[in-house]
């Protein structure tokens, strides 16, 4: 098989079970927002383990990529903990409804302050904020309805989280 032949079959595994890995990085993804993030280092990995001859183009890489993609979800999210501060933590768990998992004394004040925060938000970005992070739509999917690009769709939700920052911090420092 030329080159070119490989870079085409790798590129046909992998889009083969494309629905599949996001499905795994969801589950393990600390941010719905990083599932993209998660599949892209998955698609390096297995171009890497495909250059390096660990295939066998005779057995099913579903498992591999499976595998692949669940190492890639719990290293990003390790990461992600190590490298993100304790109210973006509280925020991204808070709006995927996952805040019992915070500890409750730090999480109380912050939760206050991110529910206070929420409801100060234009309808339009409350509306999005629910519609992706309680109700689970997908970026993508909220783009087509709405008939916008996704790209546009991520940066109005990073704006939306650094207001949501900064409404935390200045709450934060008006109550000392």
């Amino acid at each position: 098989m030329s080159h070119t032949g490989d870079v085409d079959e790798i590129a046909r595994q992998f889009q083969e079970r494309y629905g599949l890995m996001l499905a795994v990085a969801r589950r393990y993804a600390p941010t719905p927002d990083s599932v993209y993030d998660i599949v892209q280092q998955v698609f390096i990995e297995f171009v890497r383990c495909s250059v390096q001859g660990k295939l066998d183009s005779e057995r099913d890489v579903t498992p591999l990529l499976h595998q692949i993609t669940k190492i890639q979800a719990i290293k990003y999210a390790a990461e992600w903990k190590r490298h993100s501060p304790q109210t973006l933590q509280t925020i991204a768990q808070e709006l995927a409804g996952n805040a019992e998992t915070v500890e409750p004394e730090y999480a109380l004040e912050e939760l206050t302050l991110l529910r206070r925060c929420l409801e100060k938000l234009p309808p339009q970005s409350r509306e999005l904020i629910e519609r992706h992070y309680k109700q689970g739509v997908s970026l993508e999917e909220i783009a087509r309805q709405s008939e916008r690009k996704a790209v546009s769709l991520r940066s109005i939700f990073c704006r939306i989280r650094q207001k949501l920052r900064e409404c935390i911090e200045r709450n934060k420092r008006s109550e000392e």
